[in-house]
């Protein structure tokens, strides 16, 4: 890969990150209300997770961030990191906003 390419690289890993916890955010919501009709658990497990989506991305940022480490696409695995990055700390800051709501 060229330098002149690493910026739109970055920013295409970013898309991906977000892409992915989009999809898995509706994946579970999917998951949540199919199952809220079988076990009351199971939905507010799947609930939980897309609350905790910050945390819960690790499952899928992390395997292929290597993959694209392995390949050699080291910007995009850049973007890929900073997107999860972001949505960890928009996570982390939602929850915060709600802890701080309820005292």
């Amino acid at each position: 890969m060229s330098n002149r390419n690493e910026p739109l690289d970055i920013f295409n890993g970013i898309v991906i990150a977000f892409g992915f916890n989009i999809i898995a955010a509706g994946t579970l919501f999917f998951l949540a209300a199919s199952i809220g009709q079988i076990s009351a658990i199971l939905a507010q497990m799947c609930l939980f997770a897309i609350a905790g989506i910050g945390i819960f991305q690790v499952l899928y940022i992390i395997p292929y961030a290597m993959k694209l480490k392995r390949d050699g696409q080291i910007a995009m695995m850049k973007g890929l990191i900073i997107g999860a990055v972001i949505v960890a700390l928009l996570n982390s800051a939602c929850w915060l906003s709600l802890t701080n709501a309820y005292k």
